[in-house]
């Protein structure tokens, strides 16, 4: 299913994935740590991708190990230019795939590195502008309300598990 149909939507897990999420989801509420959790939804995941026929555009990764090396500061014209796609079908790819455009998903990329730095003691506002991209703290403070709905005080004081999850995966 295009990943479109799931962008700013609550559906069902059992509707996609079918009736064995419901033993899965209930495993994990007995897994003691956030690691463990991850672990056994990668392995549910994984699992039912090797039993999908399921290709992955070669385009699309490319465009994914672009905005990782430049760490989501290359604009989509550049990975355009540099997947040999025109800008509109390079978004229709990211669409279809990740339910967000090429911009929102650098967005979202550079806010997990955001999030990854402050974790480990290691932003900065130079840091923010130097290796992610970013204008000014206005810029900065924009895309992170956009992202997660919260200035940075309101996320750090309130999301403990979550930051956790951005800086790690």
């Amino acid at each position: 299913m295009p990943g479109r149909l799931f962008t700013h939507t609550a559906i069902s897990l059992t509707d996609v994935l079918g009736d064995e999420v419901t033993s899965v989801c209930k495993e994990l509420q007995e897994l003691p740590s956030l690691e463990q959790v991850i672990a056994r939804i990668e392995k549910f995941l994984t699992g039912l991708l090797l039993q999908s026929k399921a290709t992955v555009n070669t385009t699309f990764l490319n465009s994914l190990s672009l905005i990782e090396q430049s760490r989501g500061k290359k604009s989509i014209k550049e990975i355009a230019l540099a997947t040999k796609t025109s800008e509109r079908t390079l978004q229709k790819i990211f669409l279809e795939n990740v339910g967000l455009t090429p911009k929102e998903f650098s967005r979202v990329y550079r806010f997990s590195q955001v999030i990854r730095s402050m974790r480990d003691n290691t932003f900065s506002w130079q840091y923010a502008v130097h290796h992610l991209g970013y204008y000014d703290q206005a810029h900065f403070l924009n895309d992170f309300r956009r992202v997660s709905g919260l200035n940075p005080s309101q996320f750090f004081a309130g999301h403990a598990s979550m930051n956790k999850f951005f800086a790690e995966y």
